[in-house]
């Protein structure tokens, strides 16, 4: 079970599940701290936020410029990830487990959302519960059900498009 962000006083905690206009309004904060700690705790359970350190290192066992395959995933837009403070963060449910391959699947739905969000929003998508997946969020059930989150993100695509 997920534990609760700590709340300004006077707030109820958020937590997985609870209050989800208080996620959306917290994860949709653009680069504060208090929305990337929302971030942390929703991969908490789906192999974290990698620093870019720790994705190179996982890298290094896999290929042999592990710098430029990730600086060619970012410019041609291959991966979710955001900047906080100049550094580059990674979830880590986008690869597929023991490996540095990413999951088709995610490629397909940065394909679907990539051109109606930042990599803030996109970041954030996965993370927020999602109504046409019966409240769950995109990244908790990627594995069991990634046909349904692609719908998803089409239907946030025609959403956000009109």
């Amino acid at each position: 079970m997920r534990t609760a962000i700590p709340a300004p006083a006077g707030e109820p905690p958020v937590c997985d599940g609870c209050n989800a206009k208080v996620w959306h309004e917290l994860l949709l904060a653009p680069c504060s701290e208090r929305g990337l700690q929302a971030l942390e705790l929703a991969f908490s359970f789906t192999g974290g936020i990698l620093s870019e350190r720790q994705l190179l290192q996982r890298l290094q066992m896999f290929c042999d410029q592990p710098i430029s395959r990730l600086a060619r995933w970012i410019v041609d837009r291959k991966i979710v990830h955001l900047t906080w403070q100049s550094q580059v963060l990674v979830p880590g449910f986008q690869f597929l487990p023991q490996t540095a391959c990413v999951r088709p699947v995610v490629q397909d739905l940065i394909g679907e959302l990539g051109s109606i969000m930042d990599d803030w929003e996109l970041t954030t998508w996965f993370a927020l519960p999602n109504a046409w997946l019966g409240g769950r969020a995109p990244v908790d059930v990627l594995d069991c059900e990634s046909h349904r989150v692609i719908q998803a993100a089409r239907t946030a695509w025609f959403i956000a498009r009109g």
